[in-house]
């Protein structure tokens, strides 16, 4: 009887851990805020410091670099020292970053803003998945991190319009020196919420090179990189391809595009709800991928149908591959909370580098085909997109092996 008391979280924990979670997904709100933010206020940077749209697209490269190649340093070091630590240091290195921003004289000012601001964002990203796994139960995870991947696909959509209508009223210098006093507010709550230790175990090194040995982390990584291929190839390029290849008006085209992330969003909550539900994250992970597979193939290979239907197919192949967020739900069901983090910065970082090349390679294939409007050219291409069911069938297949341990979400 005393260990089962044991055992069990008191209510006051369960308590912080909701409060604690709700800040993990302000944090990552925070950071696309300013991740967004020289596209939305740029205009008025460019007009003060006499800087060129070339140098606007360098602001925004210079965020993505230290971002990508940061994941898996993340991952370990919130694993060693816990993700209060990283997060309050992530949140000093943003609101630094936003002061250079702010109040930069030059343009190598603002690069350095953004290269911390870019350096901090996936300890944010890690850090808020690993306080889900630190302080919730674990049939509540797979909403949390369903919750968390819809707070960054639709916080853009969010702080576009609120960027811009703050901006007006108050000026972007005083809009910027806002998110600074927020980055503040949200520095102090995690600091007074997180004073109580979560029941996640320690860092384990020694089971940090099983799990770098052991396939199942690779085959997460290339599962989870396949499954955002599509979403890659739509959110990108769909509004394009659907305009120009497809013949949509340019405002329907652009509003399916829209429509698919808030679509991707409510499927990241529901297949992460319904992973709880029924603890059984592999089948849906599976089944998503399969089905996904079909409705993008369908809405290559039969150009004959109509506007609406391909429209929905569109929707319906990102809801399914929303599926795609059920890998980290496993990392941490096959890892444990020891060394969950690193494996979730592994996953990050594979997928993050496997779509950027996807992305390029669409570029490189899809703007020629474009900009010439040849019909033969274009079916080539559409060939080539099937690609991306194939993708998501090989997913499908290597999910299959990720087979549970059987102390965790037990048949």
């Amino acid at each position: 009887m005393a260990v089962s008391q044991l055992a069990l979280p008191a209510p006051s924990f369960r308590f912080s851990g909701l409060f604690i979670c709700l800040i993990g997904l302000l944090l990552i709100a925070y950071s696309i805020a300013l991740r967004i933010e020289p596209a939305v206020l740029g205009h008025p940077v460019l007009q003060s410091l006499h800087l060129t749209n070339e140098n606007l697209t360098e602001i925004m490269l210079k965020y993505q670099f230290p971002m990508v190649f940061t994941f898996i340093l993340a991952g370990l070091l919130i694993d060693i020292f816990g993700p209060r630590f990283w997060l309050v240091v992530a949140l000093i290195l943003t609101i630094a970053g936003n002061d250079f921003y702010s109040e930069a004289t030059s343009l190598q000012e603002i690069l350095i803003g953004r290269i911390l601001i870019g350096f901090a964002h996936p300890f944010i990203f890690i850090g808020a998945l690993k306080l889900g796994v630190d302080w919730l139960p674990k049939n509540h995870l797979g909403f949390y991190i369903g919750l968390l991947f819809a707070v960054l696909l639709l916080s853009p959509e969010l702080f576009q319009p609120s960027f811009i209508a703050v901006s007006q009223h108050l000026g972007w210098d005083n809009t910027l020196n806002s998110l600074m006093a927020l980055g503040g507010v949200l520095m102090l709550c995690l600091i007074v919420t997180c004073r109580l230790k979560s029941f996640a175990p320690g860092f384990a090194s020694m089971n940090l090179v099983s799990v770098l040995r052991g396939g199942k982390i690779w085959i997460l990584c290339i599962v989870s990189c396949l499954g955002w291929m599509s979403n890659t190839f739509l959110l990108n390029w769909g509004a394009i391809f659907l305009n120009k290849g497809l013949h949509f008006l340019p405002s329907l085209a652009l509003g399916t595009v829209q429509n698919a992330f808030l679509f991707f969003a409510l499927g990241a909550v529901f297949f992460g709800t319904l992973t709880d539900i029924s603890r059984k994250p592999r089948l849906w992970l599976v089944l998503g991928y399969f089905f996904a597979a079909l409705t993008f193939a369908a809405t290559v290979a039969a150009p004959e149908l109509s506007k609406l239907t391909v429209g929905n197919l569109f929707l319906a192949t990102s809801f399914l591959t929303s599926t795609a967020i059920i890998c980290y739900v496993l990392a941490s069901d096959l890892f444990g909370a020891a060394n969950s983090g690193f494996a979730f910065g592994l996953i990050a970082f594979v997928t993050t580098i496997g779509n950027t090349w996807f992305a390029l390679f669409n570029t490189y294939l899809l703007a020629p085909i474009m900009r010439s409007q040849t019909t033969t050219a274009l079916s080539s291409y559409m060939y080539l997109l099937a690609l991306v069911p194939f993708a998501l069938v090989l997913g499908s297949l290597l999910a299959i092996k990720l087979r549970k341990p059987k102390t965790l979400f037990a048949d």
